[in-house]
């Protein structure tokens, strides 16, 4: 039997060419019959199934090989880098953000997030070139890096430069190296002076301030440009505060202070310190919810004049409210005397008390007098007295009295609400001795008078007279006498028949 010595085949003897592998029968056949002992035994020929298998073998290799070097390819830190550039170069918020990664778990990145990073490159295109070349840095530097067995931990001390976003290593996928482009978060707080105040960040509010001085940390947050807002709304005034900031180069928290410009105003009665009184303070007609007495100091405020400001209070005689004052400085003057009926009260009792006072003088009889205190009957009983003994008398007609309202003002002394004012009262009078005929001429006198609130009376009383120097008719309300009465002390002797007493 002859063999092909190329392929190991069996060939027939005429055959000249081998059916399997094609050599020519003279060179490759081998007679198997002569001297088997010192011939090698033939190779088995390969099957067709055999082939096939190492085809596919080989096929599988060579796709495992474009695969692993495909995968190597599509996680490498090069195409991450790549990726990223051209997601900024775009201005893709939303690829932008899935690139990016943060070693704080709370801060979260999204398309909304992403907006202040943004547009923080926006106003400093120069910063994405700035941010690439960084990384391609540092990717240089991990490979030189770990080509001499550094780990990332030694990064840094074999040069590695930290950006504002940086490329990290985190650990495997697969078979491959597992890189993150990782930015750290920044925080930021923000203080402000009162309380109630609202803080919002890019319109968002983020907070609320429960006490004065208010002071708090907010974050995370990506590194960017921010809008940050305080603002105080109450139903006399509105306070805003508003600051762009650009948490870029700052390290991971900032400081930003928004306080409101108002101002802290203080009321002041000009009365005795820790009055229990019941009171509210309005702005502009409306209530701000502060006891003036127990606070005299509120805000904020505006102090340009835009603004008034009165007071409603419960006094032992009733309820008064002030006109309104403009407020204009940090310090503002309230007389709970202002009170227009108050003062409408006042000016009746006081015309009553000069007619009573009139009566009582020249009749000499200080017991009529209904509206003054013992304290001022004693000292017109002195008065009519010495009047008296040196002969003088007195004829007058009462004409008017005038009163400053501005000079109304209210006071305490010794546990006592005390309340002056200046008048300017007119007569046709005159003062004359035993014998004489009078002759009334129109005189004025201007006149301090000091009223004592008597709580058993329940009434205000007049408690002293005196000259005043500082009448103004700038501010005035006149009360005129309709037909004014004589009047005629009545130990004149001689006094013509028309000088008639009206008591």
């Amino acid at each position: 039997m002859l063999i092909c010595r190329q392929c190991g085949s069996t060939l027939s003897e005429k055959a000249r060419f081998c059916k399997e592998c094609g050599a020519p029968v003279d060179e490759g056949k081998q007679d198997v019959s002569l001297n088997p002992v010192n011939q090698s035994a033939p190779r088995a020929p390969m099957s067709k199934q055999k082939k096939r298998m190492f085809a596919i073998a080989g096929i599988a290799l060579v796709i495992l090989l474009a695969a692993y070097k495909t995968g190597e390819a599509l996680t490498s830190k090069e195409r991450l880098i790549k990726r990223f550039e051209t997601a900024l170069v775009k201005k893709d918020d939303e690829a932008v953000a899935e690139l990016l990664t943060s070693n704080d778990p709370k801060l979260k990145i999204n398309k909304k997030s992403i907006k202040g990073f943004m547009k923080y490159l926006d106003k400093h295109p120069e910063e994405v070139s700035e941010i690439i070349e960084t990384l391609k840095a540092q990717s240089k530097i991990i490979d030189e890096s770990e080509n001499q067995g550094i780990t990332a931990k030694g990064y840094e001390d074999d040069g590695y430069i930290e950006g504002l976003v940086n490329l990290e290593k985190d650990g495997k996928f697969l078979f491959y190296d597992k890189y993150e482009l990782n930015i750290n978060p920044v925080y930021v707080t923000i203080s402000t002076n009162y309380k109630d105040t609202k803080l919002y960040m890019d319109g968002k509010e983020i907070g609320k301030a429960d006490r004065p001085n208010y002071e708090k940390t907010f974050g995370p947050y990506l590194p960017g440009i921010y809008t940050l807002k305080a603002e105080l709304k109450t139903d006399f005034i509105d306070l805003q505060e508003r600051e762009e900031v650009s948490l870029v180069g700052v390290g991971n928290k900032t400081d930003v202070n928004l306080d409101l410009d108002g101002q802290e105003v203080t009321v002041d009665f000009r009365l005795e310190e820790g009055q229990d009184i019941a009171a509210r303070l309005l702005i502009n007609g409306k209530d701000t919810g502060v006891n003036p007495f127990k606070e005299p100091s509120f805000g904020p405020i505006l102090t340009d004049g835009s603004m008034n400001l009165s007071v409603e209070a419960q006094l032992p005689w009733g309820k008064v409210k002030t006109k309104e004052i403009p407020i204009d400085s940090d310090y503002v003057e309230v007389d709970l005397a202002s009170d227009e009926n108050f003062q409408k009260g006042i000016m009746e009792l006081i015309v009553k008390h000069i007619k009573e006072m009139l009566t009582a003088y020249t009749s000499g009889d200080v017991n009529k007098l209904t509206t003054a205190t013992q304290n001022y009957k004693e000292m017109l009983q002195e008065s009519i007295d010495m009047d008296k003994e040196e002969g003088n008398f007195y004829k007058v007609k009462y004409l008017a009295t005038a009163f400053d309202l501005d000079s109304f003002h209210l006071e305490e002394e010794d546990g006592n609400w005390v309340l002056y004012v200046d008048i300017r009262s007119s007569y046709l009078e005159d003062t004359f001795y035993e014998g004489e005929t009078p002759e009334l001429e129109e005189g004025e006198h201007d006149n301090e008078l000091k009223l004592v609130y008597d709580s058993n009376a329940k009434s205000w009383l007049v408690d002293d007279v005196s000259e005043s120097y500082d009448f103004s008719d700038e501010n005035t309300v006149v009360i005129k006498e309709e037909n004014p009465p004589e009047y005629v002390t009545s130990w004149a002797t001689a006094v013509p028949a028309s000088a008639n007493s009206a008591e």
